[in-house]
């Protein structure tokens, strides 16, 4: 079960800019259980969110998250007691 705020984003494709024909990739993005999303969070294709983490409002998320980790910001980044780490 994963808690999802409004406005979020989850990008499973992108162009290829190397590419002449500017082709498309895909890539899923891996939730685990107890996950809490909040408001227009954006995530990058092929990141995986651990359990119990939490992504705070406004972030975009390019790398992997750990278990019961608390990302922040652009891009999100591990946060300790509210400050940035």
């Amino acid at each position: 079960m994963v808690d999802n705020g409004q406005d979020t984003c989850i990008g499973t494709l992108k162009h290829d800019s190397n590419d002449v024909n500017f082709s498309t990739k895909g890539g899923s993005v891996y939730f685990n259980d107890f996950v809490w999303i909040s408001t227009r969070v954006t995530f990058s294709q092929g990141v995986r969110i651990g359990r119990g983490a939490v992504v705070a409002c406004g972030s975009i998320v390019t790398k992997d998250v750990l278990p019961y980790e608390i990302v922040a910001g652009v891009p999100a980044k591990k946060m300790v007691k509210g400050t940035e780490i």
